[in-house]
């Protein structure tokens, strides 16, 4: 529940009052890469691995807010 509130609502809230709607969609779609191609296959390996990285440093700062909350 932690997760998909930080990830659903707090970061994209951040992102959005940080950036406008711009940096909003672009969290989503961050975040979207890593739900689709965030795990090992071997054809998308690094792909999946930078999806992940990427969605790891994007929700470094939300995660924390949710925390606090």
């Amino acid at each position: 529940m932690a997760e998909n509130a930080s990830d659903g609502v707090i970061a994209p809230l951040f992102y959005t009052a940080l950036g406008g709607p711009v940096l909003g969609f672009l969290y989503k779609a961050v975040n979207t890469m890593d739900s689709m191609v965030g795990y090992k296959n071997e054809k998308y390996l690094y792909f999946g691995r930078a999806a992940a990285r990427l969605d790891d440093l994007a929700n470094f700062i939300p995660a924390r807010i949710s925390a606090f909350l």
